[in-house]
């Protein structure tokens, strides 16, 4: 699977900009609103979702464009050139599910 940086950036963009539309429409009910009333905020789940999701985000992109450790990647290297890499089926099933539930 093919994991491209931008794919994050593009969803960043498009809660941006539905962010920006809920600042417009809130915008325009707090002009209308009496002087007298008291300011209240409110997140919506909306809301909530677009800060988890831009978490998520951020997050990506910074494991994405980190460095590899050379020394790791060496001896990776060197382990499947030998024939002496193997894949345990049940440690990525660990990291896979301790990432969702994390």
């Amino acid at each position: 699977m093919e994991i491209k940086p931008s794919s994050g950036f593009n969803i960043y963009k498009a809660n941006a900009r539905s962010a920006m539309n809920c600042e417009n429409s809130v915008g325009k009910s707090v002009s209308s609103a009496a002087p007298n009333k008291m300011d209240t905020i409110s997140i919506s789940a909306q809301g909530a979702q677009q800060k988890e999701t831009a978490k998520l985000v951020s997050s990506i992109t910074k494991e994405i464009t980190a460095d590899a450790d050379s020394a790791k990647v060496n001896a990776l290297k060197t382990a499947i050139q030998n024939g002496t890499y193997s894949v345990s089926a049940e440690k990525i099933a660990d990291a896979i599910l301790n990432g969702l539930f994390a």
